[in-house]
């Protein structure tokens, strides 16, 4: 039988169109719009096998500037991003209030219901002590990974996401993902006493047991958007308004209802809140200060609190400084009171401080002093003088002694000048030495992981035979 085929020929032209190897008509769009229509970007979020239709994106442009219009676009802003290092949570960003079961952190995962209780009433909740903002636009971004030991257990109740709760009472306010007392997984959204609920989910095809699955929720402001490992399972519209509390913490909670057959858990891997094309000028170090990182206090993985030298209701024990140890304590700022009968033109460690030193369990991270202030007063009547004290800021060396050498293994301290304070002959009890020193830095003081940093105090003059200096310290800045 003979092949029957067809050829396009341009009336005009003659010329024949062509396919491709694939057998598809090879076509070029005009070069001129005006010729013809034109093709347009869109950007597809679901392909309708989760919601039923297919979602797709319109791309958006500046307004025109002459002929032409640019592409308008966002990048998603960080507020928030933590990880589970160590072996406890950094209870400056969480509480994580416990009734029978218990919480724990180990291999970098934090782990609700760590003692399989199966108890009724038993509950365990980890939830950010801070509230992130809600807005009309830009919209927030929550992102965690985590995963279950057992599919949707019966009388067990899992939610974590952007939501308000506490104890065991049902939650008030958010946006969040629930393994739900029927033994299912559902998505949510809660707002004015009203609970807006997805259809049942399927566990099994979605998250399944001992996997690490990435969660994520979108709140903009007309919609609400559940994702799972990048798949989008529910959409909810919000009628045009937020409509909650427009700033709520991310939570996290596993409670039994009633005695269950098995006990689950949830393991949490790391957590991320972002606003999404937001736009706003918030400098990087707020951002961090923000997350966690001020330098006042430890940071995740490490020791918690404040990590200056101040006793709560106790004043310091005054010791003679030396320059190889800190004799009068460790901390980043603080109290220090020194014994003022070192000699004249020895360097003298007044304050010290080590940036923690990066392990398999504890981030390495580098401090960065934006400030210091230095304020000084006699505590105990000196005796002999007058002298000058001249201080120097010391940092970067890789032992406490100031005279720690430059090796190919170790670092001296480097050394800047930050002011004098001028001491008379028997200063009295009470009586302020010199002026306040403050000093803002615009290029801020670097200091390395397991690196120390230190405030030194050298005289000029006579020095006292007795008598006791108190210093008060503050080291501004931030770990990165």
């Amino acid at each position: 039988m003979a092949n029957w085929f067809m050829k396009l020929i341009g009336s005009l032209s003659g010329n024949v169109a062509e396919v491709d190897a694939n057998n598809q008509l090879k076509v070029a769009l005009p070069s001129l719009s005006i010729n013809s229509g034109f093709s347009a970007l869109t950007v597809e979020n679901d392909n309708g096998s989760i919601v039923g239709v297919r979602i797709m994106k319109n791309l958006r442009a500046s307004p025109l500037r002459g002929t032409t219009g640019k592409l308008s676009v966002g990048l998603d802003v960080l507020l928030f991003n933590e990880y589970f290092p160590g072996s406890a949570l950094n209870s400056a960003l969480w509480t994580a209030p416990v009734t029978t079961m218990t919480v724990a952190v180990a291999n970098n995962v934090v782990t609700l219901n760590n003692g399989s209780s199966t108890a009724n009433g038993a509950v365990a909740q980890v939830r950010s002590y801070r509230h992130f903002p809600s807005y009309f636009s830009p919209g927030i971004i929550f992102e965690c990974d985590a995963q279950f030991t057992q599919t949707p257990v019966t009388n067990n109740e899992c939610i974590w996401g952007y939501v308000l709760m506490s104890g065991t009472s049902a939650p008030t306010d958010g946006a969040y993902f629930m393994l739900n007392t029927a033994g299912q997984l559902v998505c949510v959204y809660h707002t004015a006493g009203i609970t807006i609920t997805s259809g049942p989910l399927n566990f099994n095809t979605l998250i399944g047991t001992n996997v690490i699955n990435t969660f994520r929720i979108e709140i903009i402001n007309n919609n609400i958007r559940f994702w799972i490992n990048d798949v989008l399972v529910y959409s909810v519209d919000n009628s045009g308004t937020i409509g909650y509390s427009m700033n709520l913490p991310i939570a996290f909670r596993v409670q039994n209802t009633a005695v269950t057959s098995v006990a689950q858990q949830m393991k949490i891997t790391g957590v991320n809140i972002s606003l999404e094309d937001g736009i706003h000028h918030k400098e990087w170090r707020h951002t961090l200060c923000g997350a966690g990182g001020h330098s006042s206090q430890g940071q995740t993985g490490g020791t918690m609190g404040s990590t200056a030298n101040y006793a709560n209701s106790a004043n310091p024990t005054a010791a003679v400084p030396t320059n190889t140890t800190a004799a009068l304590g460790t901390g980043l700022g603080g109290q220090f009171w020194e014994t003022d009968t070192l000699a004249v033109t020895t360097d003298g460690i007044i304050c010290s401080f080590q940036v923690p030193t990066g392990t398999a369990t504890l981030p390495g991270k580098t401090l960065y002093i934006t400030r210091i202030t230095l304020d000084s007063f006699v505590q105990t009547v000196l005796v002999g003088g007058p002298y000058v004290a001249n201080w120097s800021l010391a940092y970067g060396h890789t032992a406490v002694s100031l005279a720690t050498t430059e090796t190919a293994t170790s670092k001296a301290p480097r050394r800047m000048t930050i002011g004098a304070q001028a001491v008379t002959a028997a200063q009295a009890v009470s009586t302020k030495v010199g002026t306040l020193i403050d000093l803002n830095f615009d290029s801020p003081i670097v200091v390395q992981p397991g690196e120390f940093v230190a405030l030194v105090k050298k005289k000029v003059g006579t020095a006292p035979t007795s008598g006791v200096i108190a210093h008060l310290i503050s080291i501004g800045g931030y770990f990165e």
